[in-house]
């Protein structure tokens, strides 16, 4: 009889750390919906933290990165999509979302990679054709840049030459 109060009753104990879990996740959803994304952003990142269910996990990664991308903290948005995506996020548009994650916060070869990958699942989407053109033209901006500045510094570099040999 005593062993049986003491298995009912670390039965009844973790049956309660589960609801704790699954409370948080419902709670942290409950606030991405009504659009309270740091609240939101807690409660999923307690969650995560206890969550065992590796499915779960990757949700909530996913969620966390639309909280980010919804408060336009960027940075963290692209770093929980890569999360998600690492952890087989199956829908394709986490993809997507990292790729403009990674766009906005200037890091465009990544971003590249990360168009072409969403366009190998979902070939022909215009907004990520849209983005990896812009990428595309940004990285070809930049070398025109560096090649003026190098020319520039050139030119520099010789005039000094000149004025130092004849003062």
């Amino acid at each position: 009889m005593k062993y049986f109060r003491i298995v009912l009753l670390f039965l009844v104990i973790a049956g309660f750390s589960s609801c704790g879990v699954s409370r948080m996740g419902k709670d942290a959803l409950l606030a991405h919906d009504i659009g309270e994304y740091y609240k939101a952003i807690e409660k999923y990142r307690k969650a995560s933290r206890k969550e065992k269910d590796r499915v779960k996990r990757m949700e909530y990664a996913f969620s966390m990165a639309e909280c980010y991308r919804a408060i336009g903290d960027y940075e963290m948005a692209a770093l929980y999509y890569k999360n998600a995506i690492r952890r087989g996020y199956p829908n394709p548009k986490a993809i997507y979302y990292h790729a403009e994650m990674l766009r906005s916060s200037q890091k465009y070869e990544e971003a590249i990679e990360n168009y072409r990958t969403f366009l190998d699942s979902v070939p022909g989407d215009s907004r990520a054709l849209a983005g990896l053109e812009n990428d595309l033209a940004w990285q070809v901006e930049r070398r025109v840049f560096l090649m003026r500045a190098g020319l520039r510094l050139e030119i520099l570099l010789c005039l000094a030459k000149h004025h130092a040999t004849n003062p």
